[in-house]
């Protein structure tokens, strides 16, 4: 958990029923746990979630989707976390589900605006 990891900064302006956000920027983070300390199991992903967990595999989609709302849907901007991690990774199906959304935000919205690689072979 020692990584860096970028987090959008989004304005948010609410009105009626609905939530209009725009895209700032980002701000890069990175948690340390205090020496001789551990991160108490709440914040953590159960053994079974992470036992084949490639993180290469789950960063590139992770900043591949990102840059995508960040051009079409701010508003996305305000869970993808929660979509990546915990709806994904933590139930096991980020394999085929980060592809997967990548492809129907695709269908939704367009073609990505910024270029990425292929994907990292996923480790076995």
């Amino acid at each position: 958990m020692s990584e860096t990891v970028e987090l959008p900064v989004v304005s948010i302006r609410r009105a009626a029923n609905r939530i209009d956000a725009t895209y700032l920027g980002t701000i890069a983070i990175a948690l340390f746990p205090p020496a001789y300390e551990s991160y108490p199991s709440p914040v953590r992903f159960s053994s079974n979630s992470v036992n084949d967990f490639d993180r290469d595999y789950v960063r590139y989609y992770e900043k591949r989707i990102f840059s995508f709302l960040k051009h079409y849907d701010a508003n996305s901007l305000l869970n993808y976390h929660s979509t990546v991690y915990d709806e994904m990774v933590a139930k096991g199906g980020w394999k085929t589900g980060l592809p997967q959304y990548m492809m129907d935000l695709e269908e939704k919205w367009g073609p990505e605006k910024e270029t990425f690689g292929p994907p990292p072979p996923l480790q076995q």
